[in-house]
């Protein structure tokens, strides 16, 4: 009778979450191993804690090991048992469940996964904006008090916050380049300003990335100067650019910029920086940003880049590489859609998601103006009768 009573007790907490909650009557939690625990629950990151009826001491359990919390909504439930599935090292998943938990109106769990995200990647674009974040010089994301906290300690020690009139007089200078860049009329001009700025640019990259990023006074640079800069880390070719003149790839609204910056890349580090336009085309989490780093690939003029994408499609559906003998292309002798996924001759557990064969096929059509389909063997075939002669198109 009596379990009768508490089992009764717990469907209506269940039905109706808000009034037990509010009446601030005790919450009943089940744990996956049996136990039961009464008492007021409060969230605190990745654990509840419970203060036990009655007092005593509160006691602490991992979210993950509950298997029934009634006050919880359906939503909440749900959202636990999605993270514990997930590799807490997995950004791009834990970026996923923070954007599934935002639209289920879990904002407190949203803002924890894209803080994890943060954790492992500081440098993500969109777990950043979510969190209301701003970019630090070096371009991590980071809280606007951290921000602040810095800045006034480079008032203190001569430090970043310091250089607001060294970041004002480069600043003139790429405006005084700007013009000059592209033009005929006075070479010796142009290449005496080329050269004072390259000079300053490798004693202080940052200062440059830092007005490519931010601007002077919160407002950003016009598109010749931005050019201007471009130009410079270009010529100066140090490695410290890449992750400004990626985002430029990506971000910038210009396209004359998002050319001249991939047309930059390749004097950084031509197999680095191709590798991250690589992994930006298939990997972001924006349609129309994985757009724009396959057309900066295009850009990038590698014919290197059109074998990785081809290896990389051929991995995604087939199981095989066809630059790789011994990894030879497994393939169905139906003809292949994105609908014939399941007739690759690949076990279940390693048929790849539909979404990243997708994309490492976008982005070959970006880069080559050509489309072959989802067929690996049909671009394999294409590539081996137009290699010699293909140029990309800008």
């Amino acid at each position: 009778m009596e379990r009768t009573r508490r089992f009764g007790s717990l469907l209506i907490a269940m039905a109706f979450p808000f009034c037990a909650a509010s009446a601030g009557s005790a919450d009943e939690i089940i744990l996956k191993d049996g136990r039961k625990i009464r008492g007021e629950v409060v969230s605190e990151g990745d654990e509840l804690v419970v203060a036990p009826e009655g007092g005593g001491t509160p006691v602490r359990v991992r979210k993950t090991d509950v298997l029934l919390h009634a006050a919880e909504s359906p939503a909440a439930r749900e959202y636990r048992a999605r993270l514990a599935k997930l590799d807490p090292r997995d950004a791009r998943a834990h970026y996923e469940l923070g954007l599934w938990a935002r639209e289920k109106g879990l904002a407190k769990e949203a803002a924890e996964e894209f803080r994890r995200v943060l954790e492992t990647d500081p440098f993500h674009e969109g777990a950043g904006r979510a969190l209301g974040y701003a970019r630090n010089p070096d371009g991590r994301w980071v809280t606007p008090a951290e921000i602040s906290r810095a800045e006034e300690g480079g008032k203190k020690t001569g430090g970043p916050g310091a250089d607001a009139k060294e970041v004002a007089r480069v600043a003139e200078a790429v405006a005084k380049f700007a013009p000059l860049l592209g033009s005929n009329q006075d070479v010796e001009a142009r290449e005496k300003a080329a050269g004072e700025l390259i000079g300053k640019a490798r004693e202080n990259p940052d200062l440059f990335i830092r007005l490519l990023r931010e601007g002077v006074g919160g407002r950003a640079l016009p598109e010749q100067a931005r050019c201007a800069i471009v130009e410079i880390g270009r010529r100066s070719a140090d490695r410290r650019f890449m992750d400004a003149f990626l985002e430029r790839v990506v971000y910038d609204p210009d396209p004359k910029v998002r050319r001249d910056t991939a047309r930059a890349l390749p004097s950084l580090d031509e197999p680095v920086a191709l590798r991250r336009l690589i992994d930006l085309a298939l990997q972001h989490e924006n349609r129309e940003a994985r757009r724009r780093a396959a057309e900066a690939i295009r850009r990038f003029g590698s014919i290197e880049g059109i074998r990785r994408l081809m290896s990389e499609m051929s991995l995604e559906i087939a199981g095989g590489n066809p630059w790789d003998p011994k990894n030879p292309v497994r393939g169905s002798k139906k003809p292949m859609g994105i609908a014939e996924v399941d007739h690759i001759g690949l076990p279940s557990t390693q048929r790849p998601d539909v979404r990243d064969i997708y994309r490492a096929y976008a982005a070959l059509v970006e880069v080559t103006g050509v489309d072959m389909g989802l067929d690996p063997r049909a671009w394999t075939a294409w590539w081996k009768a137009n290699q010699a002669t293909f140029q990309f198109k800008d």
